[in-house]
Protein backbone atom coordinates (compact mmCIF):
# COMPACT_ATOMS: atom_id res chain seq x y z
CA UNK A 1 0.00 0.00 0.00
CA UNK A 2 3.11 2.48 -0.26
CA UNK A 3 3.39 2.20 -4.13
CA UNK A 4 -0.32 2.84 -5.45
CA UNK A 5 -3.28 4.52 -4.83
CA UNK A 6 -4.49 7.47 -2.59
CA UNK A 7 -5.34 7.98 1.57
CA UNK A 8 -8.27 6.03 0.30
CA UNK A 9 -6.39 2.72 1.14
CA UNK A 10 -5.88 2.93 4.41
CA UNK A 11 -9.87 2.83 5.02
CA UNK A 12 -11.10 -0.52 5.43
CA UNK A 13 -14.82 -2.21 5.76
CA UNK A 14 -16.27 -2.72 9.02
CA UNK A 15 -19.89 -1.99 10.51
CA UNK A 16 -18.32 -0.58 13.84
CA UNK A 17 -17.25 2.38 11.72
CA UNK A 18 -14.97 4.81 13.36
CA UNK A 19 -15.95 7.69 10.02
CA UNK A 20 -17.81 8.25 7.39
CA UNK A 21 -17.92 8.49 3.91
CA UNK A 22 -18.88 11.67 2.39
CA UNK A 23 -18.45 12.56 -1.69
CA UNK A 24 -18.16 16.20 -3.01
CA UNK A 25 -18.32 17.82 -6.25
CA UNK A 26 -14.35 20.49 -6.07
CA UNK A 27 -15.91 23.32 -8.20
CA UNK A 28 -12.26 25.04 -8.23
CA UNK A 29 -10.29 22.04 -9.16
CA UNK A 30 -13.47 20.52 -10.96
CA UNK A 31 -13.44 16.89 -10.07
CA UNK A 32 -14.86 14.96 -7.57
CA UNK A 33 -13.59 13.70 -3.89
CA UNK A 34 -14.07 11.89 -0.71
CA UNK A 35 -13.66 12.60 2.72
CA UNK A 36 -13.80 10.65 5.82
CA UNK A 37 -14.84 12.96 9.10
CA UNK A 38 -14.70 10.78 12.02
CA UNK A 39 -17.83 9.73 13.63
CA UNK A 40 -15.68 9.49 17.23
CA UNK A 41 -12.42 10.05 18.65
CA UNK A 42 -10.01 7.75 16.95
CA UNK A 43 -6.82 6.54 19.05
CA UNK A 44 -3.34 6.64 17.19
CA UNK A 45 -2.75 3.60 15.23
CA UNK A 46 -6.20 2.48 15.10
CA UNK A 47 -7.80 1.25 11.81
CA UNK A 48 -10.02 4.12 9.93
CA UNK A 49 -13.21 2.29 9.52
CA UNK A 50 -15.84 2.66 7.23
CA UNK A 51 -19.08 0.65 6.09
CA UNK A 52 -19.05 0.83 2.55
CA UNK A 53 -22.87 -0.43 2.20
CA UNK A 54 -24.77 -3.16 0.21
CA UNK A 55 -24.15 -1.66 -2.59
CA UNK A 56 -20.72 -2.03 -2.62
CA UNK A 57 -20.56 -5.51 -1.95
CA UNK A 58 -23.71 -6.42 -4.21
CA UNK A 59 -21.81 -4.74 -6.71
CA UNK A 60 -18.91 -6.86 -6.53
CA UNK A 61 -20.11 -9.87 -6.25
CA UNK A 62 -22.06 -9.46 -9.41
CA UNK A 63 -18.24 -8.80 -11.32
CA UNK A 64 -16.85 -12.14 -9.79
CA UNK A 65 -19.63 -14.12 -11.10
CA UNK A 66 -19.73 -12.82 -14.72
Amino acid sequence: ATDVGNEARFVNHSRKNNVSTVFAYLRKQARYGVGYPATRDIEKDEEILTNYGQQYFRRRTEVLLE
